[in-house]
Formats: structure tokens, sequence, C-alpha cells
């Protein structure tokens, strides 16, 4: 049976927000704190991590978890490879 976009859009959406909760807890982790909003760990953690987690925050959680632009992306990069090739 043939997967439909919506249940692969929730399936890569899921994927890349366990991505950046596996960051989180690394960070709470480091921290040695049972805090989980990702704010206060942001705020906690030396400029260079905090960067690094911002970005995670940005990229994975926000972007292509909540908006889902990674796979938005993909669907364009896929139609536009195979127009390339008819």
């Amino acid at each position: 049976m043939a997967e439909d976009a919506d249940d692969k859009d929730r399936r890569i959406r899921t994927a890349f927000n366990s991505l950046f909760h596996a960051a989180r807890i690394a960070a709470m982790s480091y921290l040695a704190t049972e805090n989980a909003r990702w704010g206060g760990i942001k705020r906690r953690l030396l400029q260079l991590y905090r960067a690094e987690f911002e970005e995670f925050i940005n990229t994975l959680h926000i972007d292509y978890f909540y908006n889902g632009y990674l796979f938005r992306f993909l669907k364009l990069s896929i139609a536009h490879n195979s127009e390339n090739y008819l």
C-alpha cells in the first residue's frame, strides 16, 4: 500500500523533532539540569554551545518540525529533478 503524502510529512517532521529532543537532552545532561524548557537551557549554555543549540532549535524544531520546510523542499527538489529527466 502506498504511503500518502500526509503520513510521509508527519514521519519526516517527527524524525527531525526527535533529533532536536536528543540535542535538548544532551544539553540538559551537560548542564546537569532537569529544566527541559529549551529557552532556559539555551540561556545557561556557554556562547559557543548556545549558538549551536539555537541552530538546532531553529532548524530541526521550528523550520523542519513546525513549519515543514524540509518536506516542501524535498518535494520541490524531486519534482525539479524528475522534470530534467523527461
